[in-house]
């Protein structure tokens, strides 16, 4: 039987291709016993090894880089490990591998990645188990993980500046309130009633106690400024729910009312209004930049006011 030779170059360059999808994983292990046949592992660790309930005691593990005896044994679960089983200690590092990831994507990345591996997949699809943030909702200030009461502490450094002499001041900000969220689902059933309803309004309500101290920058006789204020809140989560920005227009309208004293000026009242800008980092923390603009009443004579410029960025912790 003849065979044409263009066959058979087309054949050559498949085998390498071939040997190569056998290749173990490097998280491959294997775990020897005095009783029992050896069992497949996985290496969450270049010295540890995770696999399912073990009923033998383990004598050692096997690895690319040899054989370690086991030195110590207990249990592990998700996220360090591919699911609830056994962790294996050994004596020395016998693995070319990091720590098991435990960040969600790269979680189940490498999961998916180690059932390809023959010997592996029979483990995994026997005790593989699911990661404890799948399936809960993203980071956003409005989810079903947080109350809907809640508050919130926010700090940060702030400039600040005053219209009669216009010098800048450097100093910072501190504020604590609470925050009452509606729910989403509580709107009417009429969605366009529903949007404009948050728009107009927002879908968190609260209100804030908020301290400005600054102190001005010129090396000779510097100013200091003190403002201590009530604050309403009317705030609306937008985009994926991580921004949040005023009501338009009634969270930017409500003002904040409060006393503010300064080195040459008496205490006085004054009207504020402030345009706060929000980015969740994480379910608990926040970034927010905050612009104010102060109406001061009383250090100017008469019936003139004279206004205190203002802005702040603050760490967020709800």
């Amino acid at each position: 039987m003849r065979h044409p030779v263009w066959l058979l170059a087309a054949l050559i360059p498949a085998l390498p291709a071939t040997a190569s999808a056998q290749q173990p994983h490097p998280r491959r292990a294997r775990i020897m016993f005095v009783l029992a046949s050896d069992a497949p592992a996985v290496f969450v660790a270049p010295d540890q090894v995770w696999s399912g309930p073990v009923s033998q005691p383990p004598v050692s593990v096997c690895g690319r880089r040899g054989c370690a005896r086991v030195v110590d044994r207990g249990s592990c679960e998700t996220p360090a490990c591919p699911g609830g089983g056994e962790r294996l200690v050994l004596e020395r590092e016998v693995a070319d591998v990091d720590d098991f990831p435990e960040d969600l994507e790269d979680w189940k990345a490498e999961l998916d990645a180690m059932a390809e591996d023959p010997e592996l997949a029979g483990l995994l699809s026997q005790y593989r188990g699911s990661h404890p943030d799948d399936g809960r909702d993203p980071p956003g200030w409005r989810n079903d993980d947080h109350d809907e009461l809640q508050w919130e502490l926010s700090f940060g450094p702030s400039v600040a500046t005053a219209s009669d002499v216009w010098q800048v001041a450097a100093g910072g900000t501190f504020g604590i309130g609470f925050r009452y969220a509606i729910e989403y689902d509580s709107y009417e059933e009429d969605e366009d009633f529903g949007g404009f309803f948050q728009t107009v309004f927002g879908d968190t309500f609260g209100a804030d106690l908020r301290v400005h101290v600054h102190a001005g920058t010129r090396a000779q006789d510097p100013d200091w400024m003190v403002a201590v204020g009530v604050a309403p809140v009317m705030l609306n989560a937008v985009g994926d729910g991580r921004f949040r920005v005023p009501a338009l227009p009634y969270g930017l309208v409500v003002p904040e009312l409060g006393v503010i004293a300064r080195e040459d000026r008496p205490a006085a009242f004054y009207v504020g209004w402030n345009l706060p800008v929000a980015y969740l980092v994480s379910d608990d923390l926040g970034l927010e930049a905050r612009g104010t603009v102060m109406m001061v009443d009383g250090w100017a004579g008469e019936d003139d006011v004279e206004w205190v410029l203002g802005a702040s960025l603050d760490a967020v912790m709800r």
